[in-house]
């Protein structure tokens, strides 16, 4: 009986760490989409000032030069 009971309780605490494990790495997958598109909106950021400085002939963060 007590070997029964174990096997359960063993069975019990694996089913568990597997959930745990699932959604940590939910979490962690979540987590690098949030930081990628946090880069990438940062990247186009730097672009589009880039671009319209190119355009425009303005400096980045700066005053107009002329046109």
């Amino acid at each position: 009986m007590k070997r029964c009971v174990r096997i359960v309780v063993i069975d019990e605490i694996e089913r568990i760490t597997e959930a745990y494990q699932r959604r940590q790495v939910k979490f962690l997958k979540s987590l690098i989409v949030l930081l990628y598109l946090l880069c990438f909106r940062e990247m186009i950021h730097a672009k589009i000032q880039l671009l319209l400085s190119l355009r425009y002939g303005v400096s980045p963060g700066g005053k107009e030069v002329g046109r």
